[in-house]
């Protein structure tokens, strides 16, 4: 290894060059040739024990790190891991990954493929924010005017914990490696566009006439000797008599007629979790649409819930079938056209580059 300015020129076991952007371990590579992958062992400069990207404040990489690095011919990319692995801890959101395309699912939850952060997920975590902390206040003081007024407090709160949101704010900054921080006009449109949600969720509940049993509780239970699943409950309401609730916030719109069911699925494995826990069925689903003003409520039935926990394990088996062939095959819809994939989709005329079989990665005990 070699120093030139501020870079660093690594040169790899095959011998091919890989050039680093900055002064640090390499982030960004060039010059590697189309789907090639190499292994790494990323250490600091000095006695710096986090290595930092230049445009983001926080720490991105620990210093004894894995680094995997592959090309696709179009730009390179890495991901901190110590072992590429299929986690046999599920949760909702990663089930649909896969059942909405199994490719997309391995970049995303294998590869681990940085994306640009989205707008709607930003907009949805500081919503969220200002909801959960509502319930820390005496009924009195669960207003709307209230829960407005916390927006500023709650976007900065979230923004400090997660940088990288400016990418999802401003538009105009190039991910990843713009240094500049979000306008002040993109965050200023950001936050106008939220106390609707607010006003909205308002309509849709009263939270000065009861209190919330549970927010952002995490849930997991092991359903086969490899597979477990978990999540993050928004809200569990207990009733008096035991009765129990299970509510979720979407920023978004309320599903179609007939696609309720698929809505549902992430609460109903919730219930699932819920149960083999306390050993007491759910009561009821409710999901609040803060982006249409609609509520969807559901008693789910004790074979919906058996049901779910059939079509977990259906999809654990055929995650597992597609990581022993190697063969995490794209599926070709309308989402494609917001996938952050597309340049490596062989759907739309890009190359996946290659993939081995991973182990499977077992949770930690609680």
């Amino acid at each position: 290894m070699t120093m030139d300015g501020d870079r660093r020129h690594v040169t790899l076991p095959s011998g091919l060059p890989m050039i680093s952007s900055w002064g640090m371990p390499p982030l960004w590579v060039k010059k590697l040739p189309p789907v090639c992958s190499v292994m790494l062992c990323s250490r600091p400069l000095e006695s710096e024990s986090w290595t930092r990207s230049p445009a983001s404040k926080t720490p991105r990489f620990c210093t004894d790190t894995v680094l995997r690095v592959m090309d696709d011919g179009e730009g390179a990319y890495h991901a901190r891991m110590d072992e590429l692995t299929l986690k046999a801890t599920l949760s909702p959101s990663r089930i649909s990954d896969f059942n909405s395309c199994p490719l997309k699912f391995r970049y995303r939850n294998i590869d681990r493929i940085p994306e640009r952060p989205g707008i709607e997920a930003f907009r949805g975590t500081v919503v969220h924010k200002v909801l959960e902390d509502l319930f820390d206040l005496p009924r009195d003081q669960r207003t709307r005017e209230h829960a407005i007024g916390d927006l500023a407090r709650a976007f900065e709160h979230e923004f400090a914990e997660n940088p990288d949101a400016r990418f999802a704010i401003d538009s105009d900054l190039a991910w990843p490696d713009d240094p500049r921080e979000a306008s002040q006009a993109a965050i200023d449109a950001f936050l106008a566009g939220l106390p609707a949600f607010l006003e909205r969720y308002f309509v849709l509940e009263h939270p000065d006439t009861f209190d919330a049993t549970h927010r952002e509780k995490y849930v997991r239970g092991q359903l086969d000797d490899d597979l477990w699943l978990h999540g993050f409950v928004d809200r569990i309401d207990v009733a008096p008599t035991g009765e129990v609730r299970i509510v979720d916030y979407k920023t978004g719109k309320a599903p179609n007629p007939g696609f309720e069911d698929k809505a549902l699925f992430q609460l109903k494995c919730y219930a699932l979790l819920w149960q083999m826990e306390h050993d007491v069925a759910v009561r009821r689903l409710m999901m609040l649409f803060l982006g249409s003003g609609d509520r969807l409520v559901h008693d789910p039935k004790p074979v919906e819930i058996e049901q779910v926990q059939a079509q977990v394990r259906k999809v654990w088996v055929a995650m597992k079938a597609a990581n022993e062939r190697a063969a995490w095959e794209p599926k070709p819809s309308k989402l494609c056209d917001w996938c952050s994939f597309q340049s490596r989709c062989p759907a739309k005329g890009g190359v996946a580059p290659r993939f081995e079989p991973v182990p499977l990665e077992f949770p930690k005990r609680r």
